[in-house]
């Protein structure tokens, strides 16, 4: 696994994010050796602090992080200095350790601004002394704002929302006049027709602009899915351009700077449709909690199913119930393989059922091959399938460590403290691979379980809307 990279996104909430979906995806039809998941947690130091841990080669940053990661960031590009905040971060190996949270040197870059641009260019829509109205005055305003600007030096830029104070301190940080503030509605009969306007808003918030949507030809959303502002767009007559777009083209970018390697444009056009549709968030059944051994999957998984009304499961229990034998007896008198195949048979079975948190074994995700003719079973269809929501649960080794006893765990016992770290390592992977959402367990397994539950109901607002 020495060869793999991992990559995330964090921000609050981000169970909704599709970026997990997207990368491993591209990384998938690139052959390109890495896996991608979605981190929650509500402290940007403790997400850096997690990356470091991790080996993360490169993290994505949504909402509401990208400014206050900027400040966190040893340095960054001309886009990022300018819009003040960042949406994509490269950890960087080739210099020596700069922070206590991060080994090497953390760059940060903005590719909103190049998703935005693309996106436009990909709709053949060209700004050239033309008028666009900006719904919004946060980062991804900021970046709309700069980007076409920087594209189309005579576009002429408008920006609204609930507050004219805040309006007018965002026009104020580009060029005189560069950025216009306004809010509905106008005064002394003045009537403006935007040709493009673009919502920065979040997908639940809404600014009455239905004065300006009249004669709009092209309506674009940062926001996806189908946000409170696309729905009222959509009763006029102007082109809709879903969030999702912007979404991938910036995806796109964050791809080339964390691999160096760039999906051609004609490539992109042919597979942005095919993207669009195919991902989708699925409906979960079941919670599945994976995770290092010590990481509290089990006090974690108990007080999870108690606050939610769900049955709970655990797998190692269970597995010795059905064999009549402890762990330890099933490895030393049938094998691993043995054990993993039960393992298999075991959470294929509790996936059946539906509203139940399920822990799963240390090494659940793992598909080895023993010396004798017996071999492990590909492992746990229901985990790739993306049946369940899997949450792995991230503790630092040395804490896994304190919080158990070894001799009880047949993968760890007479190991060396080299080959538990080598087998962290590798599992760090798999971990990542099958896992919708890495949650920290670090200093009180409520936090984890406060953290699984917003991301759940932030999720339910997600389907139901």
């Amino acid at each position: 696994m020495g060869d793999y990279k991992i990559f995330a996104v964090c921000g609050r909430p981000i169970l909704h994010s599709k970026s997990p979906q997207i990368f491993r995806m591209i990384f998938n039809g690139m052959n390109f050796p890495a896996c991608y998941t979605r981190i929650a947690s509500d402290n940007p130091q403790e997400i850096l602090s997690i990356a470091e841990e991790l080996g993360i080669a490169g993290l994505n940053v949504t909402s509401p992080f990208k400014a206050e990661m900027f400040k966190l960031i040893n340095d960054c590009d001309d886009d990022s200095k300018a819009i003040g905040a960042v949406n994509t971060i490269l950890f960087r190996e080739d210099n020596p350790p700069v922070s206590p949270f991060i080994k090497g040197r953390k760059y940060g870059f903005n590719t909103d601004v190049y998703g935005v641009v693309e996106t436009l260019k990909q709709n053949e829509i060209g700004l050239d002394n033309k008028e666009c109205l900006i719904a919004g005055y946060g980062n991804a305003a900021g970046a709309v704002a700069y980007g076409i600007k920087k594209e189309w030096k005579n576009a002429k830029i408008y920006v609204t929302g609930r507050s004219k104070e805040k309006a007018k301190e965002f026009a104020e940080n580009f060029e005189r006049n560069s950025v216009i503030p306004i809010s509905p509605p106008l005064e002394n009969g003045e009537i403006m027709k935007s040709y493009l306007i673009i919502s920065a808003i979040p997908r639940n918030a809404y600014v009455d602009i239905n004065e300006y949507l009249e004669g709009c030809e092209y309506y674009m959303d940062a926001a996806y899915p189908d946000s409170l502002m696309s729905r009222e767009a959509k009763k006029y007559s102007c082109k809709i351009i879903q969030g999702e777009e912007w979404l991938i083209n910036q995806a796109l970018a964050s791809f080339k700077i964390f691999t160096g390697k760039e999906i051609l444009r004609f490539a992109r056009n042919d597979s942005n449709e095919w993207i669009l549709n195919k991902v989708q968030n699925d409906n979960k059944k079941n919670i599945l909690l994976t995770g290092f051994s010590g990481s509290g999957k089990t006090s974690i998984g108990n007080i999870l199913s108690e606050k939610l009304g769900f049955l709970y499961f655990d797998t190692d229990k269970l597995i010795e119930e059905l064999e009549n034998l402890s762990i330890n007896e099933i490895f030393k008198n049938k094998g691993e393989a043995h054990f993993r195949n039960i393992e298999n048979e075991v959470l294929e079975r509790l996936c059946k059922i539906k509203n139940a948190v399920i822990s799963c074994g240390g090494g659940t995700l793992c598909n080895i091959e023993t010396n004798n003719e017996d071999k492990i079973i590909p492992p746990n269809p229901p985990l790739i399938r993306g049946e369940n929501l899997v949450v792995w649960l991230h503790t630092p080794l040395e804490k896994c460590l304190k919080r158990i006893d070894t001799k009880y765990k047949p993968m760890l016992y007479s190991k060396s403290r080299e080959e538990i770290e080598k087998l962290y390592n590798e599992r760090k992977y798999l971990y990542c691979k099958s896992s919708d959402l890495l949650v920290a367990n670090t200093v009180e397994p409520l936090k984890a379980v406060e953290n699984i539950l917003y991301e759940m109901k932030m999720i339910e607002n997600y389907s139901e809307f």
